[in-house]
């Protein structure tokens, strides 16, 4: 196992407590049968955490959450690279570093035409 370790989603946060992570944590070290009922229950109760949560009416998980803004691609994409390991932290990465790319490129074409706008505006005066 690496050490480098990944955090809990917003999700995993909301639907599984420090309860089950220390369930969860147990589980290698119990015997087979003890890993399976164990993880099984795990999973069962994140489940279960999961409908309620979802289950509630909008205006009481509107109340009980941050208010959600809408994330940019690069910030999206540095939220996924936080949550993400290995090869496919690199792609997350790599998408990044080409989508600051493309953003850039942009930027100099709107500023080459703003200037080319300019130009025609002195010679339209001159």
């Amino acid at each position: 196992m690496s050490d480098e370790t990944t955090p809990m989603t917003p999700l995993d946060q909301m639907v599984s407590g420090e309860s089950l992570q220390l369930l969860k944590a147990a589980v290698p070290y119990l015997p087979q049968q003890g890993q399976r009922i164990l993880s099984v229950y795990a999973k069962f109760a994140e489940l279960k955490n999961t409908l309620a949560l979802f289950s509630q009416t909008r205006e009481m998980s509107a109340m009980s959450q941050p208010e959600r803004r809408e994330l940019s691609p690069m910030e999206f994409l540095e939220e996924l690279s936080r949550y993400s390991s290995g090869a496919f932290r690199e792609n997350v990465k790599n998408l990044e570093q080409a989508f600051a790319l493309a953003l850039a490129m942009q930027e100099m074409s709107a500023q080459e035409v703003q200037g080319g706008e300019e130009d025609e505006r002195r010679v339209d005066e001159g």
